[in-house]
């Protein structure tokens, strides 16, 4: 098993089967027992990516153990069972804290965690280990249907009498439409950053360049001579990906080599991947695809060959890997031969199946097909991903700190901002070329009648399920902005794809006090 970042002797920790591992018997003579941990679990198809809790003991409790195994977690998607094991794991973290077990929870247990969790105005402090307390209460969503999902599981199996976590009940939007959620919840706030401020902040925290002062804006200034790159081509090519095609970090995660194109092309995603496997459009375009083809050719190459030279490739248990020896495109959908005989589409693959592909090279060597790689030459995991945006992060700010510059401007970016940046610029772009083309004024009384087609243009690209969605996560930021300055230079875009290719261009226009943005409750 492998550990998420969680502190040990503090939290309850979320630890992921993984076969591949040896287990260390040369460590203590009491492991030689569970040498054969690993075909033990396949034996009771256990496999890996499996979620086990284990407490800040380090131990097992077994209702919890087969909740992941074989009850209803075990047959949810890969990243459902990461993200309800880890809910799970601080519900019983917060219940430790009161020398409490998940099974003597009650009602107001439950009320206690959500307020704590939920209210920014309650003064607390964090649980040994965990590194951020407050969460909005859209975000507490998960955590309930999480709890809910190991709770009714366990009233079946006679675990616990009865449920501390009340039913879901219907919340009315702004908008007038209902929703199943666990309590009445709305996103507190999104963040924005325009074009200019993805690129400083892409320069300065991912490619090395130095935060420079002009006037009282901050550029970027030229690289950093004590700049010791990691992974800048890689890391710069999975951001502008993302902030030009709205693919959510999961599903870009899952990307695989054969389904990138040379050149700009329309691409559906594949099913398994997307969220509530609702396949979509999305089109890569040729700056994004020139990052990712430099990437490909050089970080990715060498981290490759590492793994390679030292068998890590080798040594997976066959069962652990899906060796294919052909590619067949079947109509639009790409499918697969593999080496044991097993075809089928990439398109049922879901993100750990896809982990798991690999080729054999001219020379005879594994080759994962994996787009995205980590330095050990093995796939990018979910936390990997999220340490490439804290790490910049914290870069850009402490160059701001070292300019003394006002910190409230630093551009703070996760994978979810680029998704809503792309989105939110990709509106207010139609609703400018929308108004030039009607002759409206885009200082005039706002009616969304007028701009049903730019919703439906950007609900297709964001995969969402209704219109209403985009309208309500939307709506009132792109009010405010569709007659912004910083949308001026759409007028000169001669089409859809020029104004996406602007998110990434080397922009030297500044960054100031009004490059980000938050939308109101």
């Amino acid at each position: 098993m492998t550990p998420a970042e969680n502190e040990p002797g503090t939290h309850w920790l979320v630890l992921f089967v993984d076969q591949d591992k040896q287990v260390p018997v040369h460590l203590h003579p009491d492991l030689v027992a569970l040498a054969d941990l690993a075909d033990e679990e396949q034996a009771h198809g256990v496999t890996s990516g499996t979620p086990i809790i284990v407490s800040p003991e380090l131990e097992l409790d077994p209702r919890l153990v087969a909740f992941c195994t074989q009850g209803p977690l075990a047959s949810r998607r890969d990243l459902t069972k990461d993200a309800y094991a880890r809910n799970i794991a601080d519900w019983c973290s917060f219940l430790w804290s009161e020398d409490l077990t998940w099974t003597d929870a009650t009602e107001s247990h439950y009320d206690d965690y959500r307020r704590w969790r939920t209210d920014r105005n309650l003064h607390r402090s964090p649980l040994p280990g965990e590194r951020k307390v407050h969460i909005r209460e859209s975000s507490f969503d998960r955590a309930h249907f999480a709890l809910k999902l190991l709770y009714d599981w366990a009233v079946k199996q006679g675990h616990v009498d009865q449920s501390p976590v009340p039913e879901a009940r219907p919340a009315k939007s702004p908008r007038g439409r209902s929703r199943p959620t666990g309590h009445a919840s709305r996103p507190e706030r999104f963040r924005w950053v325009t074009p200019a401020s993805y690129q400083v902040w892409r320069n300065v925290g991912l490619l090395g360049h130095e935060a420079v002062r002009r006037d009282r804006a901050v550029v970027t200034g030229p690289p950093l001579t004590s700049w010791r790159g990691h992974n800048t081509d890689r890391d710069s090519a999975l951001t502008d990906l993302m902030i030009t095609s709205a693919l959510r970090s999961g599903e870009q995660r899952a990307l695989l080599l054969p389904e990138m194109p040379e050149h700009s092309i329309d691409l559906r995603l594949a099913t398994e991947t997307a969220k509530y496997r609702k396949s979509r459009i999305y089109t890569p375009l040729p700056l994004a695809l020139d990052r990712v083809a430099r990437y490909c050719q050089g970080e990715r190459a060498r981290a490759v060959r590492r793994a390679q030279a030292a068998g890590r490739y080798e040594t997976r248990a066959t069962s652990e890997r899906l060796l294919v020896v052909r590619w067949v495109q079947d109509g639009r959908d790409l499918a697969y031969e593999a080496e044991d005989g097993r075809c089928g589409l990439l398109d049922d693959l879901t993100i750990i199946e896809r982990s798991r592909v690999f080729v054999r090279t001219e020379g005879g060597e594994l080759e994962p097909q994996s787009l995205w790689l980590k330095d050990d030459g093995s796939a990018m995991t979910e936390d990997a991903w999220k340490k490439v945006f804290r790490r910049a992060n914290n870069r850009v700010l402490t160059q701001w700190e070292g300019l003394g510059a006002d910190v409230r401007t630093v551009p703070w970016i996760s994978s979810h901002s680029l998704r809503f940046s792309f989105a939110l610029y990709v509106l207010a772009a139609l609703h400018r070329r929308i108004d030039e083309r009607d002759g409206r004024d885009p200082h005039g009384a706002y009616d969304e009648r007028n701009y049903e087609t730019a919703y439906d243009i950007v609900r297709d690209m964001l995969g969402h399920a209704s219109v209403v969605t985009t309208k309500d996560i939307y709506l009132e930021p792109v009010k405010r902005l569709r007659s912004a300055s910083l949308f001026n230079d759409v007028a000169t875009a001669t089409d859809l794809s020029e104004v996406i290719a602007r998110l990434v261009g080397d922009s030297d226009r500044v960054l100031d006090t009004g490059t980000v943005f938050e939308s109101g409750d």
